[in-house]
C-alpha cells in the first residue's frame, strides 16, 4: 500500500493518477455527495471491482478531480448532509472507515472494539442498512482489512473487557488519551506521582550526621525512581543517568526530606573552602542545593 504523502494523486499530463492511499480514500469517500446518479453507479461498480487500486493504476480527469473530488474535500459535515441520499452498503462502510481513520489515526483516541461497533450500527443503520447480527468481530477484520499493520489491538487481562484499538504508530499521545479514557485528570496524575516519589525518597538511606569523610566518598543512596524522572524530563528513552541528573536527584531528595545529602554537602563545603564566604555559604543554602553556614563550622 502506497503511504499517505497527500491528499491529491499524481498528475500525469491531464489526467491524474491515484497512487496515494490518502488520494484513493478521497476518491472512494466522495461518491456520497455525487448527484448524478448514472455516474455515481458506475465510480461506485468501479470501486467494487477494485481490490488492490494501486496495481490498477486509476486516472482521473484533472478537471473532474477538482469538480467533483476536490469538492467533497472542502465539504464540512454540515454541507454534506443535505446532499446524502440513498447511501449504499460501501458508502456507508467507506464513511465508518473515514470516521475511523479520524478518530484513531488524526486523534489519537483511545476506542474499544465494542465502541467501533456501535458507531459502526449508528453510521450504517442511520441509512437503514442491514446491522442486525453485525459482531464485533466483523468490524475488527474490517479494520484489519483496511489499516494492516497501523492498527492494534490490545487484549485486557481482564475479563469481559474489550479490546482496545489503537495506532500502532502513536505514542506519549497515547498515554493521555489513556488517562482521559480512565477519567483521570492532570492533577489527580501529579498527585500520584508526587505521593510516589515522597513514600521512596524519604525510605532512601540518609547521611549521618556528623557524617564521617569516608560516608561522604561513597557512592549516593537515592531514589532510583526519581533518578529516572528526572532523566526522563531530559530525554525520552534516556536509559543511564548522568552527573547532572544525579546532582540534581540529590537536592531534590534534600528539599524533600530537609535532611542533609552527600551532594549538598559536599557542594557546601568546596564552596567554603574556595571563597570562606558566609554570605555566598547561606545564599546557595536559600535556594535548596547545600547546607547552611553554621553546620558548614561543624565539619
Amino acid at each position: 500500500m502506497k503511504p499517505e504523502d497527500t491528499k491529491h494523486p499524481e498528475q500525469t499530463g491531464k489526467w491524474l493518477l491515484l497512487s496515494y492511499t490518502a488520494s484513493w480514500n478521497a476518491f472512494r469517500s466522495h461518491t456520497i455527495v455525487l448527484q448524478d446518479d448514472s455516474m455515481r453507479d458506475r465510480i461506485n461498480c468501479l470501486i467494487n471491482s477494485i481490490t488492490d487500486p494501486f496495481a490498477s493504476e486509476i486516472r482521473y480527469h484533472q478537471k473532474c478531480w477538482l469538480k467533483y473530488v476536490g469538492a467533497y474535500q472542502k465539504m464540512s459535515v454540515e454541507q454534506k448532509l443535505p446532499l446524502l441520499h440513498e447511501v449504499t452498503l460501501r458508502e456507508a462502510q467507506t464513511m465508518f472507515l473515514d470516521h475511523a481513520r479520524q478518530v484513531i489515526f488524526d486523534d489519537h483516541e483511545i476506542r474499544t472494539i465494542q465502541g467501533l461497533l456501535r458507531d459502526y450500527k449508528s453510521i450504517v443503520g442511520a441509512y437503514g442498512l442491514p446491522i442486525l447480527g453485525v459482531k464485533s468481530s466483523y468490524v475488527k477484520e474490517m479494520l484489519m482489512r483496511e489499516f494492516g499493520a497501523g492498527i492494534g489491538f490490545y487484549v485486557s487481562p481482564q475479563k469481559n473487557q474489550s479490546e482496545v484499538v489503537y495506532d500502532t504508530s502513536g505514542s506519549g499521545s497515547y498515554i493521555e488519551a489513556a488517562i482521559s479514557l480512565l477519567g483521570i485528570s492532570t492533577e489527580q496524575l501529579i498527585q500520584t506521582v508526587a505521593n510516589k516519589l515522597r513514600d521512596e525518597i524519604r525510605q532512601t538511606v540518609k547521611v549521618p550526621w556528623p557524617p564521617q569523610v569516608s560516608e561522604l566518598e561513597q557512592e549516593e543512596d537515592m531514589s532510583p525512581l526519581l533518578v529516572q524522572l528526572i532523566s526522563l524530563i531530559k530525554k525520552t528513552g534516556q536509559a543511564k543517568p548522568d552527573a547532572k541528573a544525579l546532582a540534581l536527584a540529590s537536592m531534590l531528595a534534600y528539599y524533600v526530606t530537609g535532611s542533609p545529602t552527600t551532594t549538598s554537602i559536599n557542594l557546601s563545603m568546596n564552596l567554603h573552602r574556595l571563597t570562606r564566604s558566609k554570605e555566598l555559604v547561606d545564599t546557595f543554602h536559600k535556594t535548596g542545593v547545600c547546607i547552611g553556614y553554621a553546620l558548614v563550622l561543624l565539619l
